[in-house]
């Protein structure tokens, strides 16, 4: 749903939506806002509050600036070409585990 539809009082409605009579007061027949109404309308604004889990997730999904080690990289395409790399199960399901519980957290 986009913001007009509720600013229309959520589409066929016969009530008004919320703050509808300020959105009116601040249309004129010229296209000028009205300032007064306009400033009622921002006074009537929303806050949204991300939780713990939410901003964690937004830094996790931000860019990491670590480098990349191309040499490791580099035996490791080898390894797996030549069919010599054995990843160790155990690690990596621990450190899965590790990642879930600090998710949690």
């Amino acid at each position: 749903m986009d913001i007009n539809t509720i600013l229309r009082g959520m589409g066929s409605s016969p009530s008004k939506g919320v703050g509808q009579s300020d959105v009116n007061n601040t249309r004129k027949t010229d296209g000028n806002a009205d300032t007064a109404s306009t400033a009622t309308i921002a006074a009537k604004s929303e806050t949204v509050t991300l939780t713990d889990t939410a901003n964690r997730l937004r830094q996790a999904a931000q860019p990491s600036k670590a480098e990349v080690n191309s040499e490791r990289v580099a035996s490791l395409r080898a390894a797996l070409a030549d069919g010599s790399y054995k990843p160790n199960a155990g690690i990596i399901a621990a450190r899965l585990l590790a990642f879930e519980t600090a998710l949690k957290s």
